[in-house]
């Protein structure tokens, strides 16, 4: 996919040469990356009582989840004005 890749590292070879503490520091470098991410959260709950507050399966929906009641594609239209609604 347009990616150049070093034929020795496809067969592991590279790999393979790494000692386990390089590899430690490996892991610990790249979960210090995803820790510096921006993260967002949500709280469940609040979001699907704000988001489905008028349904008659508001219960269903916070037990099971919404998919459990709509389609996927009523749930594509739903998620897709949030997002246009939220970027505006």
């Amino acid at each position: 996919m347009g990616v150049k890749r070093n034929a020795s590292y496809q067969n592991g070879e590279n790999m393979a040469k790494k000692t386990d503490e390089e590899l430690y520091d490996v892991a610990i470098n790249m979960i210090g990356s995803v820790a510096k991410l921006p993260v967002i959260r949500v709280d469940r709950e609040a979001f699907l009582r704000q988001q489905f507050a008028g349904s008659e399966y508001l219960d269903e929906i916070l037990e099971h989840g919404p998919q459990h009641v709509y389609t996927a594609e009523s749930l594509r239209r739903k998620a897709d004005g949030l997002i246009k609604k939220s970027t505006n």
